[in-house]
């Protein structure tokens, strides 16, 4: 029986730092982020990290504001 050839150390160790993730999307979604990357000559890598930064401020904003509303109502 033939074994499976075992990755290098240094490929374990990056992928363990560095997880790799897949997604699918749907054809349009595709061209518009191709279209983006194009445009703007950045990785989806990069794309992907912007979006990331962009969307946890509006989440801790919306947190913040929904617990503050809950408390002013809610608290004793």
């Amino acid at each position: 029986m033939v074994k499976k050839k075992q990755p290098p150390p240094s490929k374990i160790k990056y992928d363990k730092s560095h997880p790799p993730i897949s997604i699918r999307v749907s054809q349009d979604l595709k061209e518009q982020l191709d279209e983006i990357r194009e445009m703007s000559g950045k990785s989806v890598g990069d794309i992907l990290r912007e979006a990331v930064g962009t969307q946890s401020k509006s989440v801790k904003n919306a947190w913040n504001r929904g617990h503050s509303l809950a408390k002013s109502k809610y608290g004793v």
